[in-house]
């Protein structure tokens, strides 16, 4: 089974700053009230939706700005999807039709699913933090993925975006490995007897 990080398929957007930029904002404006907001790890962890989160976002931007620019920094903040790794899907798909059953997991208030969809990439199952209840890299969203799953950690291989995530993943009896280039996501899956490619282009 292979786990792979949501940010190994889809580079972040900069959707705070574009944000700012559309609203005419003063920079770091969207990202204070969205993420170095405390409910913004509450809405990581389930305990409060999305929506909540996303209102919260902008009733605190139209108390300092105003109920329009408020309005236009959020449309434009929320419009952002990324952008799609494309060396990295096509290793995952490659994966998938070598026959490894491929589920994605993110740090997210809400399953990136329709992300999933709108990039194009294709997965078995999707799981994110919100619905777990725990963040990564705790162990504890390791296992409880695994869990779900209906497999020991040890029969899971994640490729993980930073060395933290590895370490707990590791400490949760996951095989796991950093990916944040193709190549080491090419070799990660040599690992699961999937020809990968690995001697072609690098670029992610």
């Amino acid at each position: 089974m292979l786990l792979v990080d949501f940010a190994v398929l889809v580079h972040p957007g900069a959707g705070a700053e574009k944000g700012d930029r559309a609203a005419g904002l003063a920079p770091g404006s969207v990202d204070r009230h969205a993420h170095q907001h405390p409910s913004h790890e509450a809405a990581l962890l389930g305990l409060t939706s999305e929506q909540r989160w996303v209102d919260g976002v902008r009733r605190r931007l139209a108390a300092q700005v105003g109920p329009v620019p408020a309005a236009v920094a959020v449309r434009a903040w929320r419009e952002e999807r990324g952008r799609r790794r494309e060396r990295m899907v096509e290793l995952l798909h490659r994966a998938r039709d070598a026959g490894v059953l491929c589920a994605v997991f993110a740090n997210a208030p809400a399953s990136p699913g329709r992300d999933l969809a709108f990039h194009g990439i294709d997965a078995d199952d999707v799981f994110c933090s919100a619905e777990l209840g725990v963040t990564a890299p705790s162990p504890l969203a390791f296992r409880e993925v695994a869990a779900r799953m209906g497999l020991p950690p040890g029969r899971v291989h994640y490729a993980a975006a930073g060395p933290v995530a590895v370490a707990g993943a590791r400490t949760a009896g996951m095989e796991a490995a950093l990916t944040a280039r193709s190549a080491q996501l090419a070799a990660f899956l040599a690992a699961l007897g999937v020809d990968a490619e690995a001697q072609a282009s690098t670029a992610a």
